[in-house]
């Protein structure tokens, strides 16, 4: 990501970090993984699991199911949010005039080779990051 030209340009006034959260859903994922990213001025500074009361400007959080179909860019990043396939922890409002780079993001992690992925679906890596966005950096 933070060799991508189009992420630099569409987040370049981006001042922000974002929990990213995988829900327990029972099946595929037995408990939460939480995962942190600190974005700001269209690069990435920090990637990591999240620890135990870490506090973000942003919460993401989705399945596993919603995540592949974010991945196979069958919903959108926001349009998730509005259809509540994803929830947001944060301003809405703020979000919003950052699409573009919400899209540039998403688009990142498609990219992952499908080694991380097993059926189109998302496996984790042992430090707990969801392998999609431990390559998004």
């Amino acid at each position: 990501m933070n060799a991508s030209k189009e992420y630099g340009e569409a987040a370049r006034t981006w001042e922000g970090s974002f929990i990213f959260e995988v829900k327990d859903d029972r099946d595929k994922v037995k408990k939460d993984i939480r995962g942190y990213i600190d974005l700001w001025h269209g690069k990435c500074r920090e990637v990591r699991s999240d620890s135990e009361g870490d506090k973000a400007d942003f919460t993401y959080s989705y399945t596993v199911d919603n995540w592949s179909k974010l991945l196979a860019k069958k919903i959108g990043p926001i349009k998730g949010i509005m259809s509540r396939k994803f929830k947001l922890d944060g301003s809405l409002k703020i979000l919003l005039r950052y699409v573009k780079a919400a899209q540039v993001l998403v688009g990142t992690a498609t990219e992952v080779p499908n080694v991380c992925r097993a059926n189109k679906q998302m496996v984790c890596l042992p430090e707990g990051f969801c392998c999609a966005m431990y390559l998004i950096a």
